[in-house]
């Protein structure tokens, strides 16, 4: 689906114990400034809907992939990212991808064959929910882009993941998501000994940084992906944004694949909803058949 930039070393020292992060410790929880609504995000895959996330508004509940599709109804509508522009759904088929299984089945829409894979939508057409995407290419300067002190906070931040000698920033990027009027800064980065698809050690992470705190919180961590935030948006419309983001797998077939995620406020703390493989891209050079 697109390639990585190239990797920019740090060298920083730190430990910590092995494990995955799932919440961001903030100083303070923000407060939501309206009652939520019901809403559905997906990603463009396969000339199909992938559910991301949604949020349960009768349930006050939010839930990931296949869950979601108990919101929708036959007919419905949804708006794309492309052009705001807003197409009828016309039913669900579960695409047959070679080298990977898709767990849940995808909304189809008119129109489908013109929309770019990984292309976000959202469910109601009318929601006031506007993805504001985190541009890749303004984010491809490493640590040139993080200030001396965000370093050090990177670096006790990635300490509390595992064993840091060294790290290598995939991504830096930054949005308003608690609607304060300061952006949070929002990093990708990985260990240096860490390569997706080798048994060679190390991890990566995806962190986020608000104006205040001592050090960058874990969204999530993983052995085996690299991270690449996409996007926010206020999906639930209560003020306050949520972030979208990705996960590039490397499969021991070959495959590499991508999960989607959001991660929301739940009081003090930025939590990761369980990621959604969506099979993207294609294995372009299958294994022969036994």
């Amino acid at each position: 689906m697109r390639a990585l930039p190239l990797w920019v070393f740090i060298g920083l020292l730190g430990c910590g114990g092995a494990g995955t992060a799932t919440k961001v410790e903030a100083p303070a929880g923000p407060t939501a400034k309206r009652a939520p609504r019901s809403a559905i995000v997906f990603v463009s895959v396969y000339e199909g809907l992938l559910p991301v996330a949604c949020f349960d508004a009768p349930k006050k509940a939010w839930r990931s992939g296949k869950d979601c599709l108990d919101l929708l109804s036959l007919e419905d509508e949804v708006r794309l990212e492309r052009d705001a522009r807003v197409v009828k759904l016309t039913g669900h088929r579960t695409p047959t991808v070679t080298g990977c299984t898709l767990e849940t089945k995808l909304p189809m829409f008119d129109d489908a064959k013109g929309e770019k894979p990984g292309a976000i939508a959202v469910w109601p057409a009318n929601s006031p929910a506007r993805f504001h995407r985190m541009g890749w290419e303004a984010t491809q300067k490493g640590s040139s882009d993080l200030k001396p002190k965000e370093r050090d906070a990177l670096a006790r931040g990635m300490g509390k993941v595992g064993t840091v000698s060294g790290v290598s920033v995939v991504q830096a990027a930054s949005a308003d998501l608690d609607d304060d009027g300061q952006s949070e800064l929002v990093v990708s980065a990985t260990t240096t000994s860490f390569h997706p698809g080798k048994k060679a050690g190390g991890f990566a992470a995806l962190l986020i940084h608000g104006a205040g705190w001592d050090d960058m919180a874990v969204v999530r961590s993983s052995d085996h992906a690299v991270f690449r935030a996409e996007g926010s948006l206020d999906l639930d419309d209560d003020g306050l944004h949520e972030l979208v983001f990705s996960e590039r797998t490397a499969h021991p077939n070959g495959q590499r694949s991508d999960s989607f995620a959001l991660a929301h406020w739940k009081g003090s703390a930025l939590a990761a909803l369980p990621p959604v493989e969506s099979c993207w891209p294609p294995l372009k050079n299958p294994p022969d058949p036994d």
